[in-house]
């Protein structure tokens, strides 16, 4: 749409421009592009350009300037000319950095947004493990939280995962599968994601089936973007509810369907459908985030929500050279009150991490879109805490601060591997 629109302000710019020209060689046949008049549309017109499509287009509206002068004008008017040169370069860089300024700000935004989809996706899961528990503790011992961790823990192992049409024979696919039957005690579904305007299947359990788009379940489910069930429609259908997913950052994009077609009949509510549209939510969405970012596995011996943000943030260090930092302190033995005092100075958008080798205990604490000044003061508030905290006069234990760049992963497997010298 918007790029129609666009298409429609170049036209009418043009047909401004021609109307002008019309008007000008009417009323002047000597002065036809009001170059020598106090006010000048010529270069209005070339600044507007250059402001809106950039330099490039500024210059090549300079270039078709340059040849009607040449052809109307019997004296070339050089001061002119090479004065509406330079307002085009100043234009230009105007633009240049107004728009890396507008895109840093859309990413930036974009990323706490991402946060923010997935602390609420995480509240959620979260709840529902203790609704499982608290329904299932005495006949099926299961939380959804246990079983979401090994979910987690799977995709960093599997790296056929993230292939262009997805590896439903991958691991996490199979945990996966075992929520949706375990957990929901879905008997027959099928996962679709919806790509290059068609539905393909990514996981069944049960038979699989073509996906049915004149059925009115899934009408209605792509009509209100809800997710509902076969008690909220009066037609006929062969599934007992459809769950649409969207993208965690374009609410309006549609990214995949799950079908469900056989489940005890005691467990079709609303509460099942809400979780299961949950953890589907999350599951797809979290595949395609990865494979945006060119997710090829995690050598580090870390979480999976440690390696995650640091992906993130090392491709938003290389496209927008926004900094962001790693504060890793080592101690020679494990110490819980340490762990206790590092969480209580986090920020809700910071991630925490421990690695525990043969000899020593590593607390990482990255922090997003921050640079040294920030680590520095962060470091500051906590050795003004420290003493405090422990109630006698310590110094910090050593730590080293990295920056998130394209050798992040080289620089944390140094640092954690027992080697002296490298902390202060």
């Amino acid at each position: 749409m918007l790029k129609d629109l666009g298409v429609k302000f170049v036209f009418v710019e043009v047909l401004i421009f021609v109307v002008l020209f019309i008007v000008g060689y009417q009323s002047s046949s000597e002065d036809p592009l009001f170059l020598h008049s106090s006010v000048n549309p010529m270069l209005l017109a070339m600044l507007v350009i250059t402001l809106y499509y950039g330099f490039v287009y500024g210059i090549l509206g300079f270039i078709i300037e340059i040849t009607f002068v040449k052809l109307l004008y019997p004296v070339f008017p050089v001061k002119i000319i090479l004065w509406h040169l330079l307002n085009i370069v100043i234009s230009g860089e105007f633009h240049f950095f107004w728009t890396k300024k507008i895109e840093t700000l859309q990413d930036k935004n974009a990323y706490f947004r991402d946060k923010l989809r997935r602390f609420a996706s995480d509240s959620m899961i979260l709840k529902l493990s203790h609704d499982q528990l608290e329904k299932h503790y005495l006949v099926k011992p299961i939380s959804i939280r246990s079983l979401m961790e090994r979910l987690k823990e799977s995709i960093l192992e599997d790296l056929d995962l993230l292939n262009a049409d997805f590896n439903n024979k991958s691991k996490p696919f199979l945990i996966l599968k075992q929520i949706l039957e375990g957990a929901f005690y879905v008997q027959n579904g099928e996962l679709y994601v919806f790509e290059e305007k068609k539905f393909v299947s990514i996981l069944s359990i049960g038979s699989s089936e073509e996906l049915d788009t004149q059925d009115p379940l899934v009408d209605k489910a792509l009509e209100s973007r809800d997710s509902p069930y076969i008690s909220q429609i009066n037609d006929s259908t062969k599934y007992l509810a459809v769950i649409p997913i969207y993208d965690f950052l374009n609410e309006d994009k549609l990214i995949g369907l799950f079908v469900l077609r056989k489940i005890p009949f005691h467990y079709l509510n609303a509460d099942t459908v809400v979780s299961l549209g949950v953890i589907l939510y999350w599951f797809l969405n979290e595949l395609r985030r990865l494979r945006d970012y060119g997710y090829t596995g995690c050598v580090l011996p870390l979480s999976y929500d440690f390696c995650r943000e640091l992906l993130i943030l090392k491709c938003i260090s290389n496209k927008l050279k926004e900094e962001s930092v790693i504060v890793i302190f080592k101690l020679a033995d494990n110490d819980d009150s340490f762990e206790f005092f590092l969480r209580e100075k986090l920020r809700a958008i910071d991630v925490f991490d421990i690695y525990k080798s043969k000899t020593f205990t590593y607390f990482l604490i990255l922090l997003p879109l921050s640079d040294f000044s920030s680590a520095r003061g962060f470091i500051d508030r906590l050795r003004r805490d420290y003493s405090k905290f422990y109630g006698t006069e310590k110094d910090l234990p050593p730590y080293r601060v990295v920056l998130v760049d394209g050798n992040i992963e080289e620089k944390l497997l140094d640092l954690l591997s027992d080697k002296n010298g490298t902390y202060s």
